[in-house]
């Protein structure tokens, strides 16, 4: 998260110092235009990119952490998910025909409410727990 901060915080100091910050505050814009209507949207692209970066690091982490741990969450659950899926192939979809898929509306976020309620389900059940 500090990284977020100090992130934003330094583009925009830096955004804040350009040529056309200077001619939207000559045209009369308030502070508040400039500053959330030119210089934040500049400032948002590589923050963005770093988020998803530091996301894509979290899930990763939290699937070896849970895995070394044996604690139940997402991250186990997902990867418990995806070997039951493709089990020969140590959970990594298969090439070849069927692989690749038309664009299908809904799809993605009914397959994450399922995955969702069945680790849900997982974890709710005597037997997951151990007893």
């Amino acid at each position: 998260m500090t990284l977020i901060v100090r992130l934003v915080r330094a583009e925009m100091l830096e955004v804040l110092r350009t040529d056309y910050i200077k001619f939207a505050r000559a045209r009369g814009l308030g502070n508040r235009a400039v500053t959330f209507g030119h210089a934040l949207k500049n400032t948002l692209v590589p923050v963005i990119t770093i988020t998803g970066l530091q996301l894509g690091a979290i899930i990763a982490f939290s699937i070896i952490t849970e895995s070394v741990f044996q604690w139940p969450g997402m991250g186990s659950c997902s990867s418990r998910r995806s070997l039951r899926r493709h089990p020969g192939d140590g959970g990594l979809p298969r090439a070849g025909r069927g692989a690749v898929r038309r664009h299908q509306p809904g799809r993605r976020s009914a397959l994450l409410t399922w995955s969702i309620r069945a680790c849900a389900s997982t974890a709710a059940s005597p037997a997951a727990n151990g007893g």
